[in-house]
This record gives C-alpha cells, sequence and structure tokens, in this order.
C-alpha cells in the first residue's frame, strides 16, 4: 500500500461521468446556486419581474435563460487594490 493518498485524475473523472442535458427550468435552490445569491433576492427579483419563472403544480421554476439574460445586464466593477 502506498504512503499517500490516491486522488482520481479530474480529467479522468469528468470524461467518464455522465452527461446530463441542461434544463431549461431551475427550482429556486439551483437558481440560488447558478446566480450565487440568495433565496430572499431570488424571490425579490422573481416579484420585481428581473426573473421570469413558470408555476408546476406548487413547485416555481425559474427559466434558465432568463437567469442567463439577468446576469448579462449586469454591470462588471473594477476592482481596486
Amino acid at each position: 500500500m502506498p504512503d499517500a493518498p490516491i486522488f482520481a485524475d479530474p480529467a479522468v473523472v469528468y470524461s467518464i461521468a455522465p452527461t446530463l442535458p441542461v434544463a431549461p427550468v431551475l427550482s429556486l435552490t439551483e437558481t440560488e446556486l447558478y446566480i450565487g445569491l440568495g433565496r430572499t433576492t431570488v424571490r425579490r427579483l422573481l416579484r420585481l419581474g428581473q426573473l421570469q419563472a413558470i408555476k408546476a403544480g406548487r413547485r416555481t421554476l425559474v427559466l434558465r435563460a432568463s437567469c442567463d439574460s439577468y446576469l448579462a445586464r449586469l454591470t462588471c466593477l473594477p476592482i481596486h487594490s
């Protein structure tokens, strides 16, 4: 047995992992992770119409294209050191 731990090469792991289709809609939790904002902010953006969603039963599903459009509209600020 080797003394050092053996870790899988990420390139190999990604190449053998099953590829899933990109869903056109995201749950609220997935939306939070996708755009990097909290639940309250995501709900506020939905209420203000800056993100678009559909209802499927009791679930609220946010359109991925709406998230991409929102992120594209954000302006980047220069970083000062």
